[in-house]
């Protein structure tokens, strides 16, 4: 195997997929990266058995060949090479790939790619088709609500609900919940599935290096759930189980609705956020007429805040407290600068929506009173 690329391509394609190979003990192949030099460009793929990364780039290819390098050696030695074209070439009888790169030599062992488990292929017969821009909106507006953790499985992931002409996505852990509705083509067939957080939060990163208008498929089937790209491709495993109904806790009417600009809020909370209770992260919300917002915390140990920003209230005057990580998080991540918020009582749940949007919503649980 021998081949030529620029540094800039080889660290980009190498970034996609290096970071989901770890240490694994019981594995030690997985800690390493699959290199396939063939006429249709250099690939890269990574797995750790539940995630699969494929990523291809651009080169010259002097001889075909396929071989697995350490991931972490591989990537952080790449980013010191100069800006110069780079050089593989795996040695003859030998277990390296030397690597020249101007006046710089370098010697890494390998691993027979024979040894490399095969990344699982999914069925093309189901795709439901995006646009970059409309994938990472739909991510970024979602997924920060899931469990982070497998404490409850089927909410370490995010919900897919694909219709005719709809998607729903929805992310939730239990103390709040995001919901996104796009509107898509028309799908032949219906279907829901939960991915994994960890392959959304992979998803992200490599949508954050494509362009805004490129095309994103998504192909499912049973277990497995591809998203192809351009440049790359990610597989995952999907998630056994039901996600909970989760409709059911949405309120369907409310007693207050407050207008309010989202920036100035989030100062407000984030200055509160100084005077909380240890443990309870607890910001008092109070919206009075005419049109007042008060954004307020106290600690004995620390002392007390309070900032009025201006509102627009119908309805009834009102109060709730709410954790304020779980509020500035569904504040910071929309794109909108005025938003609303509807309530009933201090004691029930309430909801984010953008102004004049009916296609999102993020479901807050109060702290009690």
């Amino acid at each position: 195997m021998k081949f030529t690329c620029i540094k800039e391509n080889l660290i980009k394609g190498l970034n996609a997929v290096a970071k989901i190979s770890g240490k694994n003990i019981s594995l030690p192949i997985l800690n390493n990266i699959l290199i396939v030099a063939e006429n249709e460009g250099i690939k890269f793929s990574a797995t750790n058995l539940e995630i699969g990364i494929k990523t291809k780039i651009r080169g010259k290819i002097e001889e075909a060949g396929k071989i697995t390098v350490p991931a972490k050696t591989l990537a952080g030695f790449v980013g010191y090479l100069p800006e110069e074209k780079v050089k593989f070439e795996l040695l003859k009888n030998s277990n390296e790939i030397k690597i020249t790169s101007g006046t710089w030599e370098t010697k890494i062992k390998t691993q027979s790619a024979d040894e490399y488990p095969l990344i699982p292929e999914v069925a093309t017969e189901n795709v439901l088709k995006l646009k970059t821009s409309q994938l990472k909106q739909i991510l970024s507006e979602t997924i920060f609500a899931a469990i982070t953790n497998e404490s409850r499985p089927e909410l370490s992931g995010g919900y897919f609900n694909i219709s005719e002409q709809l998607l729903t996505m929805v992310a939730t852990d239990s103390y709040r919940l995001a919901e996104k509705k796009f509107i898509t083509e028309e799908n032949k067939k219906k279907a829901h599935f939960i991915v994994p957080i960890k392959t959304l939060q992979e998803l992200e990163k490599i949508l954050s290096e494509s362009e805004e208008d490129e095309e994103v498929k998504i192909y499912w089937e049973e277990n497995q759930v591809l998203f192809l790209m351009s440049q790359a491709e990610l597989n995952s495993r999907l998630i056994n189980g039901e996600y909970p109904d989760y409709t059911q806790i949405i309120p369907d009417k409310h007693t207050t609705r407050i207008a309010f600009n989202k920036n100035v809020a989030v100062n407000a909370i984030k200055a509160a956020s100084l005077f909380v209770k240890t443990g309870i992260y607890d910001v008092i919300f109070e919206f009075k007429k005419p049109d007042k917002m008060f954004i307020k915390a106290a600690n004995s140990q620390l002392g007390e805040n309070q900032a009025i920003i201006d509102c627009e209230i119908e309805g009834e005057e009102n109060n709730i407290v709410f954790n304020y990580h779980y509020i500035l998080d569904g504040l910071l991540n929309l794109t909108n600068e005025k938003v609303i918020l509807e309530m009933s009582n201090p004691n029930s749940p309430a909801v984010l929506k953008i102004d004049k949007k009916d296609d999102y919503l993020y479901l807050m649980m109060p702290i009690r009173q």
